[in-house]
Formats: C-alpha cells, structure tokens, sequence
C-alpha cells in the first residue's frame, strides 16, 4: 500500500507487479505467495458446473459433436482437451458449451464457456461474485483473469492472443501462450502477467479494428 501511495500507481495488484520488477529481490519470494496482494474483494474460489461432462473416447453423439468443434474451430483433438482439463455441457446454464478451466498457481479461479452451436453470446465468463450468492460461480472478476499463466518462467517469451481456444492450438513449452479472454488488457491483467516477469511479449490478437483493443 505504501508503494501505490508513493508511485501513484492504480492499485495493490499493480503496485505489487511494480514492486518485484523494481526490486529483483522479490524473488525470494515464496511462489505461493504470488497472489496475496491481491485486493480484498478478490477471492479465489469456483463452483464448476455439476452438469460439466470430460472427455473420455467421443463415441457418444454428445461427446463426438463437441469434439469435432474443437478440431474445426482450433485444430486440437481430444488429447489437449484432456490436458487442459477442457470439459463441455449439455444441459444447464452452459449449455453446448466447452468449459475452459482458468487456473492460477495451480488452484482453479474461473472458467470460460464457448459455444459450439452458434449461440450468442459466443463466450459466457464465469459469474463474479460472494462465495455465499447461489448464483456465483467464482470470486474473481473478468478484468483479473489470463488464461495459460502458469506456464510461463522468469525470462520466457510469451505469445499474448486473445482467446483460450487460440492457446490450446499454439501454446508449446518453447513459447507458452496466454489468452485475454477478450479485448482489454487491465491493469489487473497486466499485473498478472507482470509478476511472472516475462523476458518479451508478442501480441498476436485477432484481425479486429484496433479500437476494439482497450489497453494494449
């Protein structure tokens, strides 16, 4: 709090980011600890949907047809659906949806639902709100997530798009790709990336008109 206060930055998160690249001593930071500055109304918890279904062999008619919309839309099988612990509904709010799980340091935070039957809107983000709201999914708003963080190190260079699908296809060990979950780069997500210190960042987003982009 003191560092936001004295550099004038926007808030904890931010001044947190700041912090550790001013002062490479951060390191000594222990790595679980890389979320506690957090603000207090970021809590990281997430229902995932009861109905959610895994991949398992895409023999039934369900399975199948969600399947061949991956491979369609992002050229991946059922192989990395499984890896990145990709699942999909057939019933409920999410309904014909892929559920793209988002994980910080390991712990499941939120999770992004894609449609593949056409319906609008294309992604539903996981419900932000308090863990005791019945109809909250999980405590941390969209403005705070990145999709694909924990695979990046100190130092690597990182692929940054816009969707979670655009990092199932191209994400790779060499490269690690992280996802916007949309158009904005906040200053929460900045913060995010920030604090894994990534040695260079190329922005890879979708051919859009540049002012759909906030941020970047």
């Amino acid at each position: 709090e003191l560092a936001r206060r004295l550099e004038g930055l926007t808030s904890r998160t931010v001044a947190y980011a700041w912090l550790r690249l001013e002062f490479p001593a951060g390191e000594l930071l222990a790595a679980e600890h890389r979320y506690d500055s957090l603000p207090a109304s970021i809590s990281d918890w997430c229902r995932w949907p009861s109905d959610a279904r895994p991949f398992v062999d895409a023999d039934g008619p369900a399975e199948a047809e969600a399947a061949r919309f991956a491979r369609r839309q992002w050229g991946v099988g059922i192989d990395r659906l499984r890896e990145w612990g990709v699942q999909f509904c057939t019933t409920g709010r999410h309904i014909y949806r892929l559920l793209l799980p988002v994980k910080l340091g390991g712990r499941l935070v939120a999770f992004q639902a894609r449609s593949y039957r056409n319906a609008a809107p294309k992604y539903l983000t996981s419900r932000y709100g308090e863990v005791t709201d019945p109809y909250a999914e999980c405590g941390r708003p969209a403005r705070a997530l990145l999709f694909g963080l924990d695979q990046l190190t100190p130092g690597c260079e990182v692929l940054l798009v816009e969707g979670p699908g655009d990092v199932l296809a191209v994400s790779a060990p060499a490269r690690p790709c992280v996802a916007l979950m949309g158009v904005q780069l906040t200053p929460e997500k900045l913060a995010l990336l920030r604090g894994y210190m990534p040695g260079h960042i190329i922005v890879a987003l979708d051919n859009e008109p540049q002012a759909h982009y906030r941020g970047l």
